[in-house]
């Protein structure tokens, strides 16, 4: 229980995970074990009462105080079982999903109510596009949000999760949290996992439902921005600690949130959008009401593609770190071409890689086999000469990766070309609000000009195609890929060729 003060009102509410609901009524706490719950609480006259399940009964004012029943008939598991308590204002609302209404019941603060009305707006799309995107109905009589102060976070408590105050701001700006917290309908409360070594079939999962949600409503930007967001949590601890049966104080880390996300991407690509759509139906219809594992969930994605998928797991689910590539193309005689990829750390990984080339021919999307091998060398036929190659550009890997000039096996130079592309000094630097960024090309050529920050995650791509011979500038207007102002900082420039690269780093001072 945490007691705390609203407006001087006191509230009470519960947080149970991953293993307190042992503190306040006997329980075999832990996530394998399932049950239904009634909760009866006798409150002030003038406070609300919210728990899982459907009300089924408040009793009249009696010497200044009311007895609320709630009842979940479905299946919980003890850490999701909650009560909160407080002054509250009651925002109610009917949604229709897969033609079935669902009751939506918000407890917030009287003065919150105008800004959660808007935060919580898209729930109902939420719950429809989770219902579709699994092939599976609400499961439960209703959803809801409850404030709660002194939580910087929230919680998936089945039908009726637990958000603090400072997530409900009028702006949406959380809306990350709140489709986080409506996809765990589905994975965390409906499906539980076994044990809390798979936590990341719930946090995992939930991650990255929220940022197909986010391409659902907002589109393929937004949902390239999730994405990028998730590889900025990047760090040592995702190189050295597995997904699967993390220490209990990484439970909640980012290896289960963010980078479990793009493991679930990842897999997405590996087995095709038809077999990774009928495994998620396969583990959420196998699990509804009960328990997966990360063994259930493998089966399910193996007998959906067809296709043994340990070598994935092994590599993503049971072992830490990620691979780091570098690669290099060249034509080997008209309309075929040999592509060097080089594993430069370990551990090394089998994986397949997207390309996509570019050319007077149009483009094509390659899906290359690469080996877990130091080097490795794999031809490839394209319909006519290659302007460009690049590497993963819908950004489906998680991965370094970085173009080098050609070189041949063992290291031997081999079709030895000139330097035909050089980016020279930016003027001026430091700038604000433009920088002229100068080009000297020796021969036409495709090249791509790119703007990254420290962090390595793209800011800007200022050009993306061909340019004949001579001096060009280029010039950045200091506004990222969505055309909102970057931030004052460090920046670097990064120039493209199928010849090789040349950098240089730019200041932006506001």
């Amino acid at each position: 229980f945490y007691f705390k003060t609203h407006g001087g009102e006191p509230t009470l509410y519960t947080y149970n995970a991953p293993y307190d609901a042992r503190h306040w009524f006997p329980s075999w706490d832990l996530p394998g074990d399932k049950a239904t719950s009634r909760i009866t609480v006798r409150a002030r006259e003038d406070h609300h009462v919210y728990a899982n399940g459907a009300l089924v009964g408040v009793t009249p004012p009696q010497g200044g105080v009311r007895t609320w029943v709630w009842e979940e008939s479905n299946a919980i598991a003890t850490y999701l079982i909650s009560v909160t308590i407080g002054p509250y204002a009651t925002l109610l609302d009917t949604v229709e999903v897969d033609g079935i209404d669902v009751p939506i019941h918000h407890e917030v603060f009287p003065e919150d109510t105008t800004k959660a009305r808007f935060d919580f707006e898209h729930v109902g799309e939420m719950l429809r596009f989770f219902a579709i995107d699994t092939s599976e109905p609400y499961p439960f009589d209703k959803y809801g949000y409850s404030e709660v102060p002194g939580l910087g976070g929230a919680m998936e408590d089945q039908s009726c999760v637990t958000i603090g105050s400072p997530l409900i701001t009028g702006t949406r700006a959380y809306e990350d949290v709140v489709a986080h917290e409506a996809a765990h309908m589905w994975f965390g409360d409906l499906v539980t996992p076994e044990d809390f070594r798979s936590v990341w079939l719930n946090e995992g999962f939930a991650t990255y439902w929220d940022a197909l949600f986010s391409k659902h409503y907002y589109g393929d930007d937004a949902f390239r921005d999730r994405l990028l967001e998730f590889r900025r949590r990047d760090g040592p601890l995702w190189d050295s600690t597995p997904i699967f049966d993390p220490p209990l104080a990484r439970i909640y880390s980012s290896i289960e949130y963010e980078k479990a996300a793009l493991v679930l991407h990842m897999l997405r690509y590996v087995i095709g959008e038809p077999a990774f759509a009928d495994a998620i139906a396969a583990h959420v219809d196998a699990g509804r009401y009960g328990h997966a594992t990360t063994d259930s969930f493998q089966a399910h994605c193996e007998a959906a593609a067809g296709t043994d998928l340990q070598w994935f797991f092994d590599q993503w689910i049971y072992a830490a770190g990620k691979p780091s590539y570098l690669w290099s193309w060249r034509e080997t005689e008209p309309g075929r071409f040999a592509l060097r990829v080089e594993q430069s750390e370990a551990p090394l990984f089998h994986m397949p890689l997207p390309f996509t080339a570019h050319g007077a021919w149009g483009s094509d999307e390659l899906r290359i086999e690469v080996p877990a091998e130091p080097v490795v060398e794999i031809d490839f036929a394209l319909p006519g000469a290659l302007d460009s190659l690049r590497f993963d550009p819908d950004l489906w890997m998680l991965c370094d990766a970085e173009q080098q000039p050609w070189t041949g096996i063992g290291g031997a130079e081999s079709d030895p070309k000139e330097l035909v592309a050089l980016l020279g000094a930016p003027s001026p630097n430091p700038f604000n609000p433009r920088v002229a960024l100068p080009l000297d090309l020796t021969k036409a050529q495709s090249l791509r000009l790119a703007v990254y920050d420290t962090r390595g995650a793209l800011v800007a791509t200022l050009f993306d195609g061909r340019l004949g011979a001579g001096r060009h500038l280029v010039r950045w207007d200091g506004r990222n890929e969505r055309g909102r102002p970057a931030a004052t900082g460090v920046y670097h420039v990064r120039l493209d060729t199928a010849n090789g690269r040349s950098r240089t780093t730019i200041v932006l001072l506001r």
